[in-house]
């Protein structure tokens, strides 16, 4: 069996998530990660394939807390 993995490149408007057998490119707007839990999708603009994504990635047997796939906006944040 082997180790699943996936990685993310993103830039403010897209996403491109690659696990070792399918490629995801997906569009972040509406999409607010938080660090370390399953990413919200209810207010994303592609949310049926943001699902369809995070979907494959749990029957994978990636964990929530690692479902996050995107960083926070840290702008957002008050420190």
């Amino acid at each position: 069996m082997h180790k699943e993995w996936y990685i993310t490149f993103h830039t403010d408007k897209h996403a491109i998530i690659v696990f070792r057998e399918k490629i995801f490119k997906l569009n972040t707007e509406g999409v607010h990660p938080v660090h370390f839990q399953l990413l919200k999708t209810e207010s994303a603009k592609d949310k049926i394939n943001w699902d369809s994504m995070i979907s494959y990635a749990k029957a994978l047997g990636v964990p929530d807390n690692q479902c996050d796939f995107l960083p926070e906006d840290f702008a957002e944040r008050e420190y």
